[in-house]
């Protein structure tokens, strides 16, 4: 991995310097027709200005892709590593809606209270359509 990721960055700077030294010679070995003598203008010939901007903007761009990149595996990471921690530990089930004897679950407070619910539901929703019908 590290190996591809070294070759990668290895070829991107080598197309750089290449069309660094195509930018930057007389133009003459390049086969096209300047349309304008004025270098702010053409698209062959940087001021420099222009070169500092770009160069800037390039670090940025970079900078700025590097950091979410380091960000996403930090991520990773931290929730692979709580995974590893959960899957050491005894399993107990999540008591979210089991009934039974277990008085922590929201699925037991449900079932005692049925009517009740119903009841508030009910009254909730009657005088949410009250609401709406008088304010309209």
């Amino acid at each position: 991995m590290r190996r591809s990721v070294t070759t990668l960055f290895g070829t991107i700077v080598l197309l750089l310097l290449i069309g660094l030294y195509f930018s930057a010679s007389d133009s003459s070995n390049l086969p096209v027709v300047e349309q304008v003598s004025n270098a702010e203008g053409s698209v062959l010939v940087a001021t420099s200005s222009q070169g500092t901007t770009l160069a800037i903007l390039v670090f940025l761009v970079v900078g700025s892709i590097g950091m979410m990149s380091a960000t996403i595996y930090a991520i990773v990471w931290f929730l692979n590593r709580q995974i590893a921690i959960v899957q050491q530990q005894p399993n107990e089930p999540f008591p979210l809606l089991a009934g039974g004897t277990d008085t922590r679950a929201i699925g037991s407070a449900l079932a005692d209270n049925v009517m009740t619910i119903m009841i508030i539901a009910g009254g909730l929703m009657t005088a949410i359509a009250v609401a709406i019908i008088l304010l309209s």
